[in-house]
């Protein structure tokens, strides 16, 4: 799976940071940032890391769509 991230729509309202921190961390402005945008594409096999560490719950609750997952 990977991670696509619209930073210009972001609002910052930390749901991804707060339920992700190993992924997620606070950026210019206060918008989320990947904290290692190479080591989180393409990595994971379906069931695995995502789901577990709740980047579904941030993916469909992001109120503005900035974070989507994509199969690899």
């Amino acid at each position: 799976m990977k991670i696509i991230y619209h930073f210009n729509k972001c609002v910052g309202c930390g749901l991804c940071v707060s339920t992700c921190p190993n992924i997620w961390q606070w950026g210019p402005g206060r918008k989320a940032r990947l904290r290692n945008p190479n080591q989180v594409h393409d990595q994971w096999e379906e069931g695995e890391y995502p789901r577990q560490g709740g980047l579904i719950v941030v993916t469909s609750n992001c109120p503005v769509g900035a974070i989507k997952l994509e199969e690899s």
